[in-house]
């Protein structure tokens, strides 16, 4: 197999998972929307809406700093992705703790505080993705 069929054969494999992917999160988001109702997906629509600026923390751009310098010096993965995830682990710590003070300061009702901090729990397993190795 040449270069050119390869690259198409993996073109076609990502974008029709990728798809695939899209449409079943369109039909679970309508369903949800459906079965909870107006308000109860409104909160769940405003936990994650906060939760992405809460996520920018966990990034700073750490991943493209590590896919830039594995790609300079490909016999150090192991070294950068190491230490870039336990930086990106502390930071979801501080992120979360931060999130737990903006839950606290804000006037919301108890159940879209905790819904908030249960949304929260997503930093930490966000911040250990190694998609960018």
């Amino acid at each position: 197999m040449n270069t050119v069929q390869r690259i198409a054969k993996n073109f076609l494999s990502l974008s029709s998972g990728e798809i695939i992917s899209r449409i079943f999160s369109f039909i679970a988001i309508v369903y949800l929307a459906r079965i909870l109702g107006v308000e109860n997906f409104g909160k769940i629509g405003f936990a994650q809406a906060i939760l992405v600026y809460f996520m920018i923390i966990t990034e700073l751009g750490l991943t493209t700093l590590g896919t830039r310098e594995i790609a300079r010096a490909k016999n150090k993965i192991d070294g950068y992705a190491g230490n870039i995830a336990a930086f990106r682990l502390v930071l979801a710590v501080a992120a979360f703790c931060l999130l737990c003070l903006f839950t606290s300061i804000i006037n919301i009702p108890g159940e879209t505080r905790y819904l908030m901090m249960f949304y929260g729990l997503s930093l930490y397993s966000s911040s250990l993705h190694w998609d960018w190795v």
